[in-house]
């Protein structure tokens, strides 16, 4: 088989349609059609189909995609890091996350990484629902918990951990929480956006307990939950590296220790099918090690910090 043949394929399934595949790859779109033809005659079999719409492959061309992608993903990154092995990073990374950790954390650290790589621009797109990263053009995204897209390769940055914490003002109005259960009388500050809510989930001594809380603010902000537990208003579950600052100067105060939720991992993610240019594998480096400092996310600061609460992603 031609393996011109099979990129052309494995571009058709990805952009939708002829139009698009010849348009990616700079060929007209008889030639895109030529070698669709010839390779489903090779193969036996059909691969698209047509919608209304747009083209969608077949349970063949389904099977021959998910085998083929990641082989030809790899010859091009081969490719790539070979003609880049002296090369210095330039050009535009698009960089996708969450909100609050893009705000809190990406951000500064993009900020010291385009100081070092001055070719490099970087357009950081925040926001809380899932991004398509191939069909919206996506290099990377930071994302929070278990990757469950098999085309994405995945490179864990650290695991997130978190406390219960309150301001001194509170806990000297209404007393500390002596045990999980005690939540239930409190003011708790709940972070609203699932799979969060007002169930809280903790891991102890005694193995897991969960709790219904309530209070009087829910946000789907950290910031917000952060500000809300600095003016007293209850007690917030966050991730350490969004309060690690108020923790050490004592203006938040962290309660119900060992208690916590289980960790959930940060990872870096692209397409499978994506050159690893100079410029995404610097930027992957430079993160790695990065958020290997972060309070709360790596190395010896996530330790320091003892058990953990599940950050919000």
């Amino acid at each position: 088989m031609d393996l011109n043949e099979i990129a052309v394929f494995v571009r058709i399934v990805e952009q939708r349609s002829l139009t698009g595949a010849a348009r990616a790859l700079g060929l007209p779109k008889s030639t895109i059609s030529r070698r669709l033809s010839s390779l489903e005659e090779q193969l036996g079999a059909r691969l698209v189909e047509r919608t209304p719409r747009n083209l969608r492959p077949t349970e063949a061309g389904s099977l021959f995609y998910e085998r083929c992608a990641p082989l030809l993903a790899q010859i091009d990154e081969a490719g790539s890091e070979v003609a880049g092995m002296n090369a210095a990073p330039r050009g535009r990374l698009r960089v996708s996350a969450g909100v609050d950790l893009g705000a809190s954390i990406l951000g500064p650290l993009v900020l010291d990484f385009l100081r070092l790589h001055p070719q490099v621009s970087v357009e950081l797109l925040l926001t809380d629902r899932a991004v398509d990263l191939v069909s919206e053009g996506v290099d990377v995204a930071i994302r929070v918990g278990p990757v469950r897209e098999s085309a994405l390769i995945v490179r864990k940055l650290g695991a997130g951990s978190g406390v219960l914490c309150a301001s001194p003002a509170y806990l000297d109005a209404r007393g500390a929480p002596e045990s999980p259960s005690a939540l239930a009388d409190h003011a708790c500050i709940v972070f609203s956006s699932p799979p969060h809510g007002p169930e809280w989930t903790l891991d102890g001594p005694g193995g897991p307990v969960t709790v219904r809380v309530s209070g009087p603010l829910a946000v789907n902000s950290l910031t917000l939950a952060r500000e809300a537990a600095l003016a007293g208003l209850g007690v917030a579950r966050l991730p350490v590296f969004a309060c690690s600052a108020e923790l050490a100067s004592g203006r938040l105060r962290r309660v119900l220790d060992p208690w916590g939720t289980a960790t959930r991992p940060v990872h870096a993610v692209y397409p499978s099918n994506r050159h690893v240019t100079a410029k995404l594998r610097t930027f992957l480096d430079f993160m790695a090690g990065r958020f290997a400092g972060v309070p709360g996310i790596g190395g010896a600061a996530t330790r320091a910090a003892g058990k953990g609460v599940a950050l919000p992603g």
